[in-house]
């Protein structure tokens, strides 16, 4: 989860944001674990523009994938972190998310991830998970050159596999 402070809010901007809407200087990740950025195009009155979302459960990645159409979606970053011996971050493109079945729900399965240059499907927590015809494919990146590359300092981190920063958020 990500946790707001009263003294990083931009009280200018939140007043012109829309209804129930705030903007934040910076927000604190509650818990060394890992997160997400979601990219896609939002249309403003003359065009689009490159927008991410944090996201802190995979529920929620599943759940904006349902609401933000399919043709502006632009990618799915997954930041972790690294060992405890090392600290800092690394940043992979999630190459698929599949919806888990019922049973697996059942089971607290919440997303089966196929991440960049890795062939296993595993579940959050990186555990390998078999393949399954029962699951339904919600998200399949597609091949954007430049997409990782060209966002990636805008939301603070130095592209594929890199670390930038120790310890936890906020660092």
């Amino acid at each position: 989860m990500f946790v707001t402070m009263p003294h990083f809010e931009q009280p200018f901007l939140s007043n012109l944001a829309g209804d129930g809407q705030q903007y934040w200087r910076a927000v604190t990740l509650s818990a060394h674990a890992p997160w997400y950025v979601f990219l896609y195009e939002a249309p403003i009155a003359d065009g689009r523009f490159l927008q991410s979302t944090l996201v802190a459960w995979e529920e929620t990645v599943l759940n904006l994938l349902e609401v933000v159409p399919r043709d502006s979606w632009r990618g799915i970053y997954r930041l972790e972190p690294a060992t405890q011996k090392t600290g800092g971050w690394r940043f992979r493109e999630v190459s698929e998310i599949w919806t888990p079945t019922q049973s697996e729900r059942e089971s607290g399965l919440t997303a089966v991830l196929l991440l960049e240059g890795d062939a296993q499907l595993r579940d959050p927590q990186l555990q390998p998970v078999e393949r399954s015809v029962e699951r339904h494919l919600a998200y399949r990146a597609k091949n954007l050159s430049g997409g990782l590359e060209q966002h990636a300092a805008s939301i603070g981190v130095a592209g594929k596999g890199a670390h930038t920063g120790r310890g936890g958020a906020g660092s």
